[in-house]
Parts: structure tokens; C-alpha cells; sequence
């Protein structure tokens, strides 16, 4: 798995779930954020 630029294949794995979550992060705060607006009675749709 030299291809992303690790020697071993437990880092490209380590990277890879690393990636995952970060995508995971961005929904979940996407989705908090869009309540936390229609909470406080955001209206500039």
C-alpha cells in the first residue's frame, strides 16, 4: 500500500478510518447546526 505513501498497511488503514470519521464529524455537526438554527429561529431561508 505504498501507493498513499505508508509503509505499512495498518497506517494507510489508521489514515483511511481517520478520513472516515472526519466525514462522520462533518454530517453530525451539519445536522446540529441546522437544529440548533431552527431552534433559535433562524429565517433567512
Amino acid at each position: 500500500m505504498g501507493w498513499m505513501g505508508h509503509k505499512d498497511e495498518s497506517t494507510t488503514w489508521k489514515y483511511l478510518r481517520f478520513l472516515k470519521r472526519k466525514e462522520a464529524f462533518k454530517v453530525k455537526f451539519g445536522i446540529l447546526d441546522s437544529i440548533m438554527h431552527d431552534v433559535l429561529g433562524g429565517d433567512d431561508d
